[in-house]
């Protein structure tokens, strides 16, 4: 799995994995999920005048979305 420029390697639990009580890390499916931290529209929305904190807020949505949607451990 290939990491481009602003790109995160995460670590994640399979979408599909149930919790059950005593159940731990090592009986847990854990798949790679590849975060997009830094964008080229980040970039975009700095350079145009958007502040810090909205761009901040757009990228942690961004993240959470990311995360939920690639843990299915299918390839990205």
């Amino acid at each position: 799995m290939d990491i481009d420029s602003g790109q995160v390697m995460w670590l994640g639990v399979k979408r599909e994995e149930r919790q059950n009580y005593g159940k731990n890390v090592s009986n847990t499916e854990i798949v790679p999920v590849k975060l997009t931290f830094l964008s080229p529209e980040d970039i975009d929305m700095l350079s145009s005048g958007f502040t810090r904190r909205e761009v901040r807020k757009k990228r942690i949505i961004r993240l959470f979305k990311d995360g939920y949607l690639k843990r299915s451990g299918s390839k990205q």
